[in-house]
Order: C-alpha cells, then structure tokens, then sequence
C-alpha cells in the first residue's frame, strides 16, 4: 500500500514574493523507498487516473516514484509510490516550489518532475528554469502551456495554421445578446480554462458542476451566461457538432525537445459521462492516419514538446474532424494507451533523462478501456433515452479490456474508488436504474 506524507507548508497561500517558505521536516522513514534507491526516482505531479498510469507504469520497473496531489485521490492508496499531499499550484506556487526543492535534497539522483493535470503542467512551465536545477523534465515553455490551456488562444492559434474546429465566439470580445442572436441552436457554453472553472466550483461547493452545458435558445444562453460569469472565468459560446459520442477521437502522445513524436496513440470514445459534454467512460483503441497528422500538426507548429492529448469530433456533415481541445498533459486514460503496446509514462521518463528510447511503431486495435462507475451512470442515460439496453451494454463490454482502476496486482485504488462512488452516487444510481425508460428522455 502506498505510503500518505502529509506536509502543508506555512504559508501555502503566499506568492513567491516575500520570506522563504518553511514546512515541517521531512520523514525519512516515509521516503525511504526513494532516499534508498540507486535508481533515479519519478516524481508524479497529479493523481486521478492520469497519475495513476504513471505510478503503476514506473513502479513495475522498480522505479521509485512519489505522487504529489492537493487531496488524497483513490490513486494515492495505490502500492507502487509514496503519496504527499501538497498545496494547490494555483495559490501556493512559493510552498510547492520550496517543497520539491527540499525532496530534491533528498534523493540521492535526480528525479524526473512530470506534471499530469493543467494546474501543475502551467506551474511547471512558469517555473521550469527553478525546477530544472534539481529535476530532469521536458515540458512545453509556459508560453506554449497558456495556448493550449486557454481554449480561446488554442482555438485561434488552429484557425491560424488550418486544422478546422467548431465556429467559437467570445463574450469578452462581443456582448452576448449579440451573440445569442448569431449562433445556431443547440450550442456549447463553457470555460476557455476549465481547471479554473473546476477549482470555482469545488471552491462554491459545487464540484459536480458540468465544464460544459447545451444550450438550446437566446434566453437560456443569456441567462446561464449571467449565472456563470460571477466565477471570474472567461467562457465561449460554440456551435455543437452533431453526432454521438462515438464519433469523438484523440490522440495521445509524447514528442521529444525537437519535437519529434516518440509515441503516439489514437483512440475512439463509444461513450463518456455526462453523456455529450463529459469524460471518457468507454473507449476503445484504433488506428486513424489522420487523427494522429492533424493533432501532431497542431502541437508541432507551437513548438511542443513533452506529454499532450488533442481531441476531435467527426463533424457528420462533411466527415471532417474538428477540434474540441488539446491538453498540455497525458490524458486522463493513459493506461489505455499503456496497455496497447504504448507505454507513455516510460517513454516520458527516458527520454526526460536523455536516455535511448524504443519508439513502438505500432500498437494493438481494438484493445477496450472502461471505467466501470461512470460507464454506469452512462449507460443509464442512454437506457433512459431508450438508446441502449442493459443486453447492449454488457456485450459491448467484451473482448480484451483494460479498467481505468482495476489491476490484479495494485487493486486498493479500485475498491477505495468504488467505496466512494456509492457513497456519493449509489443512491442516486439505484433510483435511476429502477426508473422505467421513457421515450423523452435525454
């Protein structure tokens, strides 16, 4: 079982301007799996199962690796890393900053930083010259991490250089009554940075708000637009791409500092939660030429380097792929790509140390990826909408599959993870699956 460090610092919410930050002393007893390693250790910034992917991947190889997140995600109970518990990239910079210098004292070589999530991936960036005098790491500078971030200059640099996505509009550029009047209907209100549209809402206690809602007429834009605004998030209004989940692609990758490609992975999603607007729930991988050229043309015209996903949608209407985001991170179900024949995390480690790095030149189709809670909740959505019935469910699930959580040897993130998920959705789930379909459900 993985080891808990908890250390907040004093002065976790201060900038980098003013005295140095202190925290208490590290225990060694609690390090000791990395302090007493000769092999350089990997320091994982983000759980969830993007973190996750990156423990299990390295840990097997008997890579020692330390998970730092500001809560104690289910990952952090997984065996394969030492968890600490740090202050929020986004408030505490000067704390975080200190606290992987002083870990950096520690080790006896030097670790290799990975961000996983964009909160950490933009405090990397911003402090990549500090962090690069104690870690090895490769990430893209901050410049290229706030394009890609900010889903208004991420969409506006794709307009520059040809990859087609969604008509966008801005209300920060055009008053919303304006806009109300020029978008087609149903559209798509949400955040140009969604970590920060998340952190408002745990923040106001709502942290199962959607990062993106439909919108069906001027009154119900103007409205939610008047809702949301008050969080201090810049949000954009965007045409909805018809079609179903399952015409949703991505690509996962990692390019090296010349910005060459040393893994690619493309997948397709069949379903995601909240059904339209959510997270992957089922996927599967395969093979798309063109999903791989269009989202490796994108990230290589901004110069990036290190870990990205980029997703897109098959617009029906003229079988063109647009763009719905690119992430300045591995993605969320990285252990898919693992799984597959694609082993990012490894990849990202060597090549971060300047060490020789196997680049696979294929991967195995049609290997699936589930997360088993959240696929429910969607197939109760589909069921209710008298799309797919519980028969269809579980034959999809067939064939050589791969779980966001489960693994036979590292299961305690699972069993925490499902011990959550009922006692946070289980009731509301169980009302759901007794609820009879109906023909007018969405």
């Amino acid at each position: 079982m993985g080891t808990r460090l908890r250390l907040m610092n004093e002065g976790g919410n201060a900038g980098l301007e003013g005295s140095a930050v202190r925290g208490p002393p590290l225990d060694s007893s609690q390090l000791a799996r990395v302090t007493k390693s000769r092999i350089a250790p990997a320091v994982v910034l983000g759980t969830g199962f993007n973190g996750l992917s990156f423990l299990r991947s390295l840990g097997r190889r008997g890579i020692p690796t330390i998970a730092m997140d500001t809560w104690r995600d289910a990952a952090a109970f997984s065996r394969y890393g030492a968890f600490l518990e740090v202050p929020d990239p986004a408030v505490g910079e000067a704390a975080l900053l200190a606290l992987l210098e002083r870990i950096a004292q520690r080790i006896p070589r030097r670790g290799v930083l990975i961000p996983t999530s964009d909160a950490f991936a933009m405090f990397v960036s911003q402090f990549e010259a500090d962090l690069a005098a104690h870690y090895d790491l490769n990430v893209p500078d901050h410049k290229t991490v706030l394009t890609v971030t900010d889903k208004k200059l991420q969409y506006k640099h794709a307009a520059k250089v040809g990859v087609a996505a969604p008509l966008s509009l801005f209300p920060e550029e055009s008053d919303i009554r304006v806009i109300a009047k020029e978008v087609s209907y149903p559209c798509v209100l949400k955040p140009c940075l969604a970590h920060r549209w998340r952190r408002y809402l745990q923040t106001t206690g709502t942290p199962g708000g959607r990062k993106a809602i439909e919108i069906r007429s001027a009154g119900e834009l103007i409205d939610a637009y008047e809702t949301m605004k008050v969080s201090g998030v810049e949000f954009m209004v965007q045409e909805k791409i018809p079609g179903g989940d399952d015409r949703l692609w991505a690509l996962q990758t990692y390019l090296d500092r010349s910005h060459a490609p040393k893994a690619v992975f493309t997948k397709c999603k069949l379903r995601q939660y909240p059904r339209g607007f959510g997270d992957s729930c089922f996927q599967i991988g395969r093979w798309d030429a063109q999903v791989a050229e269009t989202g490796l043309r994108l990230l290589q015209t901004l110069s990036y380097r290190g870990n990205a996903g980029v997703e897109f949608k098959r617009d029906p209407r003229d079988d063109r792929l647009k763009l719905v985001e690119a992430n300045p991170r591995s993605l969320a179900t990285n252990h898919h790509a693992v799984v597959s024949g694609v082993d990012i995390p490894y990849i990202t480690y060597r090549d971060s140390r300047g060490e020789k790095v196997e680049e696979p030149s294929s991967f195995q189709d049609g290997i699936k990826w589930v997360d088993l809670t959240r696929d429910l909740q969607s197939f109760l959505q589909y069921r209710n909408s008298r799309e797919l019935s519980a028969g269809q469910w579980l034959r999809s699930l067939r064939g050589r599959r791969c779980h966001a959580r489960f693994t036979w040897d590292d299961p305690l993130p699972a069993v925490v993870g499902l011990a959550r998920f009922s006692r946070n959705h289980g009731p509301r789930a169980l009302a759901d699956l007794r609820r009879r379909p109906t023909a007018s459900a969405v």
